[in-house]
């Protein structure tokens, strides 16, 4: 018996050696059906195909077709309100919608009741946000619940005004830069639950499940990544506007050059890299898409043969194999999205289809961010049951060592 208490108590030591100092937020995803709106009708129209063209941009009834969207349950006020967030590094702060806002839009998102929480705060601000969508908001603080952490006075943007918008989240729990109000990150920093203003991101882009993949609040989960020492962090550009903003100076599909001397910024709110039209006619023809109301259609039975589309960034290849940007899961008689579209701006957005192949880190401090390589998914749950089983025989251990 007493070699049993040793043990439970060895394993105790090491399992607090390996605590994690960050806080791990769990996510689920939901899968947008307009997907299969579009492929209906796409393949209907199948014989004009070749004579669309790619210099129009998304209808207005597809512009807010996200297709896969990720988000976490978490608490507000007391009593507790609970909502779905999503994490995007789009915005710079917390936005929540107002009853009066869910009274304008009618849908099925969750309203915030401000006179229902006894720990509500007015600020008696207000502010315009043009991050995504412009909205009009008033600032607010309250208690914020994820999981069983209370984050006390966390200021977010309660909306008064904006568009009527569809997804399968509530708010948005903003990732970007702030200057006049404290985010979710620095509040937490400030409450001392945190020691470093450091985001890691995983985006599980399954879909055939409904796990979403985790963010870690505080430091990176390296139990995600393979080859620490070779995670190349990229420094932002333009540290002016909310978004993490990258350079990318070349992009590539096969041996074709896409684009020369482009900028990108990150959104987890969509699931497509959104590029420049003439850049998405290039990719189309590479792959010989057709274009369906600004969505690229192909051939699920070619996804095997697409070439590779490669972004070099900070003198680095990132790249992409078709799985990663077709969806050849889920078709309509043989026809497969693709998730890359054509966009008004000149700026790329690289939502999760490229996300999602990476493990991305935020670094508030230094203002660089990192696309570090993935575990494979297997080895990755490997190591998290690796880890409950050592925290599950501390506890045996403990109990053995109460005993003796």
């Amino acid at each position: 018996m007493w070699v049993l208490k040793v043990f439970g108590f060895v394993v105790l030591l090491a399992s607090c050696a390996h605590t994690d100092a960050f806080i791990q937020v769990q996510l689920k995803k939901s899968l947008d059906d307009s997907w299969m709106i579009i492929l209906k009708e796409a393949v209907a129209k199948a014989a004009h195909r070749f004579n669309s063209s790619l210099s129009t941009h998304l209808t207005p009834r597809f512009e807010e077709f996200k297709y896969l969207q990720h988000y976490t349950k978490i608490g507000i006020g007391d009593p507790e309100q609970t909502f779905d967030f999503t994490f995007n590094p789009i915005y710079r702060m917390v936005l929540v919608p107002s009853v009066a806002h869910k009274k304008k839009c009618g849908g099925t998102f969750k309203a915030y009741d401000e006179p229902s929480s006894h720990t509500y705060q007015d600020i008696h601000e207000s502010f315009v946000s043009n991050e995504g969508f412009k909205l009009n908001a008033k600032v607010t603080e309250d208690t914020f619940h994820i999981g069983k952490l209370n984050v006390s006075d966390q200021s977010f943007g309660l909306i008064t005004e904006g568009p009527c918008r569809k997804s399968v989240y509530d708010g948005v729990i903003g990732l970007g830069f702030s200057k006049n109000h404290l985010t979710l990150l620095d509040n937490m920093s400030r409450l001392g639950t945190i020691n470093s203003t450091i985001a890691g991101l995983y985006l599980d882009k399954d879909v055939r499940t409904t796990l979403g993949g985790e963010v870690a609040l505080g430091d990176w989960n390296r139990k995600l990544v393979k080859n620490h020492d070779l995670i190349d962090f990229i420094p932002i550009v333009n540290t002016q506007i909310p978004a993490w903003q990258i350079h990318i100076p070349m992009s590539f599909i096969g041996e074709t050059q896409i684009s020369f001397d482009r900028y990108a910024i990150l959104d987890t709110t969509s699931y497509f890299i959104d590029v420049p039209a003439y850049e998405a006619e290039i990719i189309a023809k590479e792959i010989q898409a057709w274009n369906y109301d600004g969505n690229l259609i192909v051939d699920c039975d070619r996804t095997g043969i697409l070439p590779n589309i490669t972004l070099v960034i900070n003198q680095r290849n990132y790249t992409l194999q078709a799985k990663d940007y077709v969806d050849h899961v889920n078709n309509y008689k043989g026809s497969c999205i693709v998730l890359i579209r054509s966009t008004k701006d000149k700026v790329w957005t690289l939502g999760g289809a490229f996300l999602g192949n990476f493990y991305t880190i935020f670094h508030y401090e230094t203002k660089k961010l990192a696309f570090a390589e993935l575990l494979p998914k297997n080895q990755g749950n490997i190591a998290q049951i690796t880890f409950w089983l050592i925290s599950s025989l501390s506890i045996f251990g403990f109990l053995q060592l109460i005993k003796w």
